[in-house]
């Protein structure tokens, strides 16, 4: 296998990662994409390796099932020195028509290095694009904060604020990635690149509540020491309930439903 020069500290793993696909996946395998970090040539020493299965149409159930069996295979496999693989498998009709931002991603700045499919980026304007993806995002990261601020209310103890910083943070990180993506901005998941962003396109409120955010956020391996209190944690849902508020201000911008009338409108 001839891989970019990008990719060649890889040369030992990505022909294992390609076998497992093959072997999985079988005839419906079009295409096994490397993009991120390790394609860009950007890669840290923790960086992981993102790859992207191309896939026929199958069943929501067996997608699920096969990529869970390679991302196992792979985990079993990994060796001293390499970078941890995670995989998704895309069915082929959602990657052409890039159903969401990581299959613009992917095709970006991916790397095909088995198979063929076309990496041609959608005409259809962004927010038409990732309409569908908005909603579910909407109504996912709505969920989690809506959860955290139950638990730091029902069970007001210092052990469940941890959970609560971990449901508003990552909330809000997507609330701002999603906001972004559908003005075209933002196929990114590095905290620092999405404060820069968030601070040029979104205001200063929505900026400074995701930056203390993102700082609580990435002392996680101190976070349950004692100084991070209760209290704390009602601030970190008061900041996460200003950073999803995004999504409405979006819809807004692009003519969409709220996201009650769109409910309603698909049942």
């Amino acid at each position: 296998m001839k891989l970019d020069s990008r990719l060649q500290h890889l040369a030992g793993l990505i022909p294992r990662v390609v076998s497992r696909c093959r072997r999985e996946f079988g005839d419906g395998l079009e295409a096994v994409i490397i993009y991120g970090s390790q394609a860009r040539g950007e890669a840290r020493a923790d960086s992981d390796l993102d790859v992207a299965a191309v896939v026929r149409s199958m069943s929501d159930k067996a997608l699920h099932e096969k990529t869970a069996r390679v991302a196992a295979a792979l985990e079993l496999d990994q060796r001293p020195g390499e970078p941890e693989t995670f995989i998704e498998a895309t069915p082929l009709e959602d990657f052409v028509a890039e159903r969401e931002p990581v299959h613009t991603a992917q095709k970006r700045g991916g790397i095909i290095v088995w198979g063929d499919v076309d990496l041609t980026e959608s005409r259809v304007p962004f927010h038409e694009r990732y309409r569908e993806f908005f909603y579910r995002s909407w109504l996912w990261e709505g969920g989690k904060v809506a959860q955290a601020k139950r638990v730091v209310t029902r069970w007001p103890k210092d052990f469940c604020s941890c959970d609560a910083l971990d449901r508003c943070a990552i909330a809000a990180k997507h609330a701002v990635q999603c906001s972004l993506q559908v003005r075209g901005l933002g196929f990114t998941s590095n905290w620092q690149q999405l404060e820069r962003l968030a601070l040029s396109e979104l205001g200063p409120r929505i900026a400074q509540a995701f930056a203390r955010l993102a700082a609580r956020y990435a002392l996680e391996g101190n976070r349950h020491r004692r100084g991070y209190s209760t209290e704390q944690a009602r601030r970190d849902v008061r900041d996460a309930t200003v950073v999803l508020r995004l999504y409405a201000a979006t819809a807004r911008r692009f003519g969409f439903p709220n996201l009650g009338a769109q409910m309603r409108r698909q049942a």
